[in-house]
C-alpha cells in the first residue's frame, strides 16, 4: 500500500560487519504468565509460616498453575527458562495485634522477604510486593505468610483483595 511504512527492527546477526541488520519483527503475543487468586478465604494459624493456596485463575498462558494440584505455586514449564516477574498482593482481614509478613520462596527456600508490618487497627491489612527471580523448568514459586495475631486469621479472598502474579520477562 502506498504510503505506508513497513515495521522493521534492529537485531543482532554475527553475519553483518556491524553485527545488526534489520528485520522484520516477529509476529505474535510473545507475553507469558499466569494470575491466580482465592475463593474462599483461608485461614492462617497463628505464629506459623503458611503457604497462600490458589484455587482460581485469572489467567495462565503455559499452565503454570493447577487450581488442584500443588495450588500454591506456580511451576516454570519447559522451554521457559529466564527471569520472572513474581507479585504478591495479599490482604488480611481486620486484627490490630501482632503483625503481618510475606516472603516469596523458590523451590522450598526463601528468595526474597516482601513484606513485614504492623497490624492496622480497624483496617485491613495489606502485603504487596515484587521481586525478579531467575528460573528454569520445574522450578516452582510460592508465597508464604505469617501472622501472629494470636488466633486464626484469614487471608481475604476475590482477585482485587489477594492475588499472585508471575510474568515471564524473557531469557
Amino acid at each position: 500500500m502506498p504510503g505506508t511504512i513497513p515495521r522493521v527492527s534492529i537485531v543482532a546477526d554475527s553475519a553483518e560487519a556491524t553485527g545488526l541488520k534489520w528485520a522484520a519483527p516477529a509476529s505474535g503475543s510473545t507475553f507469558s504468565g499466569a494470575n491466580v487468586y482465592k475463593d474462599p478465604a483461608q485461614a492462617i494459624s497463628n505464629a506459623t509460616w503458611t503457604n497462600v493456596t490458589w484455587n482460581q485463575e485469572t489467567f495462565d498462558t503455559d499452565a503454570f498453575h493447577d487450581n488442584s494440584t500443588n495450588n500454591s505455586r506456580f511451576t516454570i514449564p519447559s522451554g521457559k527458562n529466564g527471569y520472572y516477574l513474581i507479585t504478591a498482593c495479599l490482604q488480611f482481614l481486620s486484627n490490630p495485634n501482632g503483625f503481618r509478613a510475606s516472603v516469596i520462596r523458590k523451590n522450598a527456600s526463601d528468595y526474597a522477604k516482601i513484606n513485614w508490618v504492623t497490624a492496622n487497627s480497624g483496617d485491613s491489612t495489606i502485603l504487596v510486593g515484587s521481586t525478579t527471580v531467575s528460573c528454569v523448568a520445574t522450578d516452582y514459586i510460592e508465597v508464604q505468610v505469617y501472622q501472629n495475631s494470636g488466633g486464626n486469621l484469614n487471608i481475604n479472598y476475590g482477585a482485587s483483595e489477594s492475588s499472585f502474579t508471575i510474568t515471564y520477562l524473557g531469557a
